[in-house]
């Protein structure tokens, strides 16, 4: 197992992790720096390329904070291929949340009060949205590496922060036993 933290850890923002279980890679949460503008809102997400095997199979989103979540697109376009999930009511706050964000971004570009460019499009937003995989809180579902369908399983507990808040249960095998992380995120 091997755990990188890709942005803030004594602050609020850019709050994302990477997780390397086996051949599997999980990125736990996809968070904005609030504090920040364009390219240093994002997580630094070639730390994950200058692993060994840094891939990204699967992206836990824990709730609808931008600081959890608004960099989810910048995210899916480093790696297309990673399933993104969530609980239904993240999901449907993502769905307004996320556009909402893009909006901002070329609102502020325009206006002229930042010279950064927007980090994605609402058009970006609606071709990534089928990478996107509801998950009931309680209902395990399986984050293994593409192709090796078990190895990982993960499951959403209510994490009593806000509507659709979870924290991430991850059961996975090391060194021939079962173990298991907790990934409580925000809570109340």
């Amino acid at each position: 197992m091997q755990f990188l933290t890709l942005g803030a850890t004594d602050d609020v923002g850019a709050s994302s992790h990477f997780l390397q279980l086996g051949d599997t890679g999980l990125v736990l949460d996809a968070g904005a720096n609030p504090s920040e503008e364009g390219p240093d809102r994002v997580p630094d997400y070639d730390l994950i390329r200058r692993q060994d095997d840094g891939y990204v199979d699967h992206a836990l989103i824990t709730h609808a904070h931008h600081d959890h979540f608004g960099t989810l697109p910048v995210l899916v376009d480093e790696f297309p291929h990673a399933k993104v999930h969530m609980t239904p009511a993240t999901h449907q706050l993502l769905e307004f949340l996320l556009p909402a964000s893009a909006r901002l971004q070329q609102k502020r570009k325009d206006e002229g009060s930042t010279t950064h460019d927007p980090l994605f499009s609402e058009d970006d937003i609606e071709l990534q949205s089928s990478l996107y995989l509801d998950h009931e809180l309680r209902a395990p579902f399986d984050a293994s590496e593409v192709g090796d369908d078990g190895t990982v399983e993960a499951e959403f507990f209510d994490a009593g922060h806000i509507l659709g808040s979870a924290g991430a249960l991850l059961r996975f095998e090391e060194d021939g036993r079962e173990r298991r992380l907790f990934y409580t995120s925000d809570t109340r």
